[in-house]
């Protein structure tokens, strides 16, 4: 979701923004926007978003600044280091 070519094989063929990247500019604001709303609203809840990616701005950094503003992230790389200990 948050990269125009994410599944796509070979270059990205035409999938840039106007700022030259691969960026979703429209799903990096919907999740933005999304955030804020949810913690404006309730702010006792919370969301989260697996993070399989090394996405640059951070996935649970501020809300009104850079970062994508989930509350939690899983980090699926410590899932599966920590299955690989478990069966070893």
């Amino acid at each position: 979701m948050l990269y125009l070519d994410y599944s796509r094989p070979g270059p990205m063929n035409g999938c840039q923004t106007v700022f030259g990247g691969r960026e979703n500019l429209e799903a990096i604001s919907f999740l933005r926007r999304c955030n804020a709303e949810v913690f404006q609203q309730f702010p006792e809840t919370t969301t989260a978003a697996e993070e399989s990616t090394a996405w640059p701005a951070g996935i649970t950094t501020d809300r009104m600044g850079v970062g994508l503003g989930f509350g939690y992230k899983w980090n699926m790389g410590w899932m599966n280091d920590n299955a690989q200990l478990h069966r070893a």
